[in-house]
């Protein structure tokens, strides 16, 4: 029986009787859903499954009514009594006991709300207690962790518990424990709030700031999160305002006195909506002078959407469309610029949620037109039938894969993409995401061919467009952006490949099989965003750079030897190769070389003590996959560490220590500034050496040229062990060199 009677609540079973159109019929009217959102809920006296209730919606005696989290709604009950409900509380609509009053009863059972009666008394019940409102009174009720809390903000109510009864007035605040004894807070009227309103704000991460103005002097500051214990912040008498973090979820925050609490105040910390943008891309050209649509993501708890321009040097908008009741709306510039658009909504009660990204937009007038794509080109490489590159590089090779990722092994494809010439255009532009948002490419390159090879390709879903660029570098329309999937397009096989790629064998094929000749293409659908990481294209080169710093040094050694010297590093020198791609890796040589001299001072303190020079020297090997930002290789340090020569004079012994390197770096390329870091782990007979170290390099060429030159700065913190014996150096360096490409 219970089982059919749930079939024919969710309506899987019709019958007529027990129909939604006549789940109202022989029951009253208790009133009506005045404002609500997706999260209220409502279940019927005779129903075992909540529904949900939405705006206008008729209430009946015996419903329950249910805000899940960040939820709220406002009931209206007969005689013009109002119910606010926060999120997370759950009240029951009772039938009076003297059906011919006009009397309202609620049962609460959780949560946080007001009630309000201007014509008629009513009755709240608790699990044991019991709240007779009078006529014309307005109440706040909230259940905390072990506590009921009672505030009348107007009229007068009457508390009756198993101990007794209790008058409640607007000039306290009541708690009632789990000891049942009912406890008693004056309220200070010197202390006001200078809104009264609720305040609700939208955040997209766990907490956000609350902005607090009061009149008074208060003392403390006290939050209470709903089922939670109370939290206070003691603030000095003179100040009048205050920043709160608070976490997602319902609060009630007072002021707190020498002579009592304020009036309580509801904050609600909110998680945003996210709206997407869906047209146009980011970075795409827009006509000027015509009218362009712009489409986003629709959400039902924002009502009105706002569409907002800002300049690209700007964060104040230069453009705000009205409140818009749909997502999508056509703008039109007539000027060449650069803007960023975003969305902002406005819920049902007017409050207003932030955007959650911006997208980049151009306007130009006459771009060039789109590239027609052609069908992409996949090889699925295989290293063992490759040739081999020299062997200095083939036995690196062997080495260094033992610290290599087995994810690397796994993403064996080079993906070529073409496209048609564009009239009027000397270069392309191609982009590739893991989604059709565009919002975080993984490759955006710019190429002058009519095609691009993507080397070393991770298996799974992309999407990829191409627009031109002008001789005067204004970049034409993107193509549309078309979707590609390896599984459908790894079957295309290429008659002629260059000498390193070899096409996978066939034989397993029938002799007769015809493989398709194109992708499957399909259009770009809106999906979560990925994260970047941008694509470049190795290349052969060299550098050098003058490389002053300031050096510290600090050691205890034997016999009770104590260093620590501090100074200039005048001469320093720093050597740079980096190979072209040799079997999908590129190779990278580093020698590093600085000298100083440490004078004792004052000399006649240390009459027996000769000047100290320190020599310092690196010289690194790394390997880097082509298109990812890690790479590994080895290290060998040339330092140093003190002997004692006498009773009142030491000296340097060095030490040679070797030991594998693990960096983050960006392509080392003319296309953009270098920046690593970098952990590198040494050992020696006499010492254990951990190394830190760090590069950049601005560039202040432009990167058509062969010869950059550029301004940096790199340093690295070194720990030394040697023994029971410590030692650490820490170098700070300035970089002015060159690299040529």
């Amino acid at each position: 029986m219970e089982v059919g009677w749930l079939l024919i609540d969710l309506q899987w079973i019709h019958v007529d009787y027990f129909s939604k159109k006549h789940s109202g019929v022989g029951l009253k009217e208790a009133g009506f859903v005045m404002k609500a959102n997706d999260d209220l809920k409502r279940r019927g006296a005779n129903s075992l499954i909540w529904e949900g209730a939405k705006e206008k919606d008729i209430l009946y005696y015996k419903d329950s009514i249910l805000t899940l989290a960040q939820s709220n709604a406002k009931l209206y009950l007969n005689d013009q009594t109002e119910l606010q409900l926060s999120e997370n509380t759950l009240v029951t609509i009772e039938e009076p006991d003297d059906k011919t009053k006009s009397e309202i009863r609620l049962r609460f059972a959780k949560g946080d709300f007001k009630a309000r009666n201007p014509t008629n008394p009513a009755v709240i019940q608790g699990d044991d207690w019991v709240v007779n409102l009078e006529k014309g009174s307005e109440i706040s009720l909230r259940k905390d962790k072990d506590s009921y809390e009672f505030e009348v903000i107007s009229g007068q109510a009457k508390l009756q518990t198993a101990a007794g009864t209790q008058s409640l007035g607007d000039s306290k605040i009541f708690k009632l424990g789990t000891d049942k004894e009912i406890k008693t807070i004056s309220k200070n009227k010197d202390l006001q709030w200078k809104d009264k309103k609720p305040i609700r704000i939208y955040v997209y991460e766990e907490q956000g700031q609350v902005q607090l103005d009061w009149q008074g002097e208060p003392s403390a500051v006290i939050v209470q999160k709903a089922g939670e214990a109370e939290v206070t912040q003691n603030i000095s008498s003179d100040r009048s305002t205050l920043q709160v973090p608070l976490k997602l979820g319902n609060y009630k925050v007072r002021l707190s006195g020498t002579d009592g609490f304020s009036e309580s105040k509801n904050i609600e910390v909110w998680r945003a909506p996210r709206i997407f943008l869906k047209k146009p891309l980011p970075r795409d050209r827009i006509p000027a002078g015509r009218p362009v649509e712009f489409v986003w993501t629709s959400e039902s708890r924002i009502k009105n959407y706002q569409l907002v321009f800002k300049s690209k040097d700007s964060i104040v908008p230069v453009k705000k469309s009205e409140p818009l009741e749909d997502n999508a709306f056509k703008m039109q510039f007539d000027n060449d610029q650069d803007l960023s658009w975003t969305v902002e909504g406005i819920d049902a009660e007017g409050v207003r949620v932030p955007a959650f990204y911006e997208s980049p937009v151009f306007i130009r007038e006459e771009p060039l037109p789109a590239p027609q794509l052609k069908t992409p080109k996949l090889f699925d490489l295989d290293y063992s039938e490759r040739p081999s590159g020299k062997l200095l590089f083939k036995k690196l090779n062997m080495w260094l894969k033992l610290f290599e990722s087995r994810a690397e092994a796994k993403s064996q494809y080079d993906i070529t993409f073409q496209w048609e010439p564009v009239p009027g255009a000397n270069k392309y532009t191609i982009e590739v995401s893991a989604t059709p948002d565009f919002r975080n490419p993984v490759l955006m390159e710019t190429v002058q061919a009519l095609e691009f090879t993507w080397r070393n390709v991770k298996y799974q879903k992309y999407f990829w467009r191409v627009a031109g660029t002008s001789a005067k570098g204004k970049l034409g329309y993107f193509s549309e952006a078309l979707e590609i999937k390896l599984e459908d397009i790894k079957k295309v096989q290429v008659a002629k490949v260059s000498p390193l790629i070899v096409t996978p064998p066939v034989a397993d094929l029938p002799a007769k099989a015809v493989m398709p000749k194109e992708a499957l293409l399909v259009e770009a659908k809106p999906e979560p965003v990925a994260e970047v990481m941008v694509i470049t294209k190795p290349n052969s080169s060299w550098g050098f750079a003058w490389m002053p710093g300031y050096k510290n040094v600090q050691a205890n050694g034997a016999e009770n030897i104590k260093l620590n010297l501090s100074g200039g590093v005048p001469l320093g020198l720093q050597l740079q190769y980096q190979t072209a791609q040799v079997e999908r890796h590129i190779y990278q040589f580093t020698l590093k070389r600085s000298q100083q001299e440490f004078k004792p001072t004052p000399a006649s303190e240390f009459a027996l003590q000769k000047s100290l020079n320190l020599s310092e020297t690196w010289l690194q090997v790394e390997r880097a996959p082509v298109n990812r930002n890690y790479r590994f290789g080895f290290v060998a340090h040339e330092s140093f560490y003190p002997i004692r020569t006498s009773s009142e004079s030491m000296a340097l012994t060095p030490i040679i220590a070797f030991g594998p390197k693990i960096s983050l770096a960006s392509a080392f390329s003319a296309e953009a500034n270098l920046k690593s870091v970098g952990l590198s782990l040494l050992y020696s007979k006499e010492a254990y050496e951990l190394n830190f170290d760090y590069e950049y390099k601005y560039y202040f060429s432009s990167g058509e040229k062969k010869m950059k030159y550029y301004l940096g700065t790199s340093g690295n913190a070194l720990y030394q062990l040697k023994s029971s014996q410590t030692s650490t150096q820490v170098q700070i360096n300035l970089l002015i060199g060159f690299d040529y490409f």
